[in-house]
């Protein structure tokens, strides 16, 4: 739609979605409605143009317009660039749980309510606790639930919102 409505304004694809991007300096933007934690979707900042302008700049979006794609068609090939700008909800809870015990050989046991799919978790988790905790990152195991995936960015954000406040009280019980 916004490409049909480009090409009816005679304006470039990434023209009109520069046009319509939110500015920083309208933030925050309360949408008014409700998202999947049951709360008001609200973005908190964004400056989206930067970040389309750098990758139009990367692909070289300009000279495939002007030179290359005129070429490819003339050739009979249609090729093109699809273009998208997206805002994904993340960190959404509040329902995560943790675990977190101090074993008996003074290595730190985590297990979360997600899983994962080779996002770097057992690391993150073990550098949260090492930090939290002031010990070596390599004495904290962090275990995966098994039937459940981490769905993007659902992983780390809600996990150190519950896992932080049980840190100090750890910190007590193991000296």
């Amino acid at each position: 739609m916004i490409d049909i409505a480009a090409q009816e304004l005679g304006l470039d694809r990434l023209e009109i979605r520069r046009r319509n991007f939110l500015k920083p300096e309208q933030f925050p933007v309360n949408h008014g409605i409700i998202f999947q934690d049951f709360t008001e979707l609200t973005y908190d900042t964004g400056d989206y143009q930067p970040g389309l302008d750098r990758v139009a700049e990367m692909i070289g979006y300009e000279k495939f317009i002007a030179e290359e794609q005129p070429e490819l068609r003339r050739a009979g090939r249609h090729v093109g660039i699809g273009v998208v700008a997206y805002v994904e909800g993340t960190g959404i809870g509040p329902y995560e749980g943790a675990r977190v015990q101090v074993q008996g050989n003074g290595r730190v046991f985590v297990a979360t309510g997600m899983g994962t799919q080779g996002q770097g978790h057992y690391t993150a988790f073990a550098q949260l606790v090492g930090d939290q905790l002031g010990i070596d990152a390599g004495h904290a195991t962090w275990s995966p639930a098994t039937r459940t995936s981490s769905n993007g960015a659902r992983a780390l954000l809600p996990a150190v919102a519950r896992l932080s406040p049980a840190m100090p009280f750890m910190q007590q019980r193991s000296t």
